[in-house]
């Protein structure tokens, strides 16, 4: 019973209305962290987007260009005697 009266007294007035004190502060500041939220993602959303067309760019105009040469044909390309193990090769 002893717990019960301190209880009880240390309750102010339990009739006593609520304090809206710093209420639309609070408010405030979820609508602020809400609409930082969602700038968040929409600039995360553009990120990927832009990743996705610069591989997709990549994988269509790099991989054709390099499967374009016959195997053949890269032996007697210009660019194969400027290799730095040609002109070793060759006594340079």
């Amino acid at each position: 019973m002893k717990d019960l009266d301190q209880l009880i007294a240390g309750v102010e007035d339990p009739v006593a209305e609520p304090s809206f004190d710093g209420l639309e502060a609070a408010v405030w500041r979820r609508v602020a962290e809400r609409h930082e939220r969602r700038r968040t993602e929409r600039l995360r959303l553009a990120i990927v987007a832009v990743a996705l067309v610069a591989g997709i760019a990549n994988g269509q105009w790099l991989v054709p260009s390099a499967s374009a040469h016959p195997a053949g044909e890269t032996l007697f390309h210009p660019t194969v005697g400027l290799a730095a193990l040609t002109t070793a090769e060759i006594g340079g």
